[in-house]
């Protein structure tokens, strides 16, 4: 359903999995989709689990680390429902959310690194800075 917060921004709220990236969705051989891993599920902005799965959709094979594959990630989109992905990414408060969970990954990145947890699948500190600059236009 549509909720609107003090400022005007509409959220589509329903049910997240919250951990919505390229190892928690499986397809099997008769093309079934299985999302895996529902322990973080809860309730908000249906925006939030397209986040992770754009910037975490495969592991690169050179690095080991997730990494975006915008092909991958707009067949899911399209498998989705294209029309519905284009007016949920449309709205203002994606763009907010998406700003918010890169400045998360960030500072959770920027804590691995400076702990020298760099084998950790995810990526180094300014893969977030320049997703952040580039989804901002900084």
């Amino acid at each position: 359903y549509n909720e609107s917060d003090t400022y005007g921004r509409v959220f589509l709220v329903g049910l997240l999995n919250n951990g919505f990236f390229g190892n928690n969705v499986l397809i099997d051989n008769f093309g079934h989709v299985r999302v895996l891993d529902w322990e973080k599920a809860g309730i908000g902005d249906l925006g939030q689990d397209f986040f992770p799965l754009k910037y975490w959709t495969v592991v690169e094979k050179r690095s080991g680390w997730y990494m975006p594959n915008a092909s991958l990630f707009a067949e899911f989109c399209k498998g989705y429902g294209t029309s519905d992905v284009e007016a949920l990414c449309a709205r203002p408060a994606y763009r907010y959310l998406e700003a918010q969970w890169l400045l998360q990954r960030l500072g959770a990145a920027s804590r691995r690194w400076t702990q020298g947890a760099v084998h950790e699948p995810y990526p180094e500190p300014d893969f977030y800075v320049s997703s952040l600059r580039q989804l901002l236009n900084v």
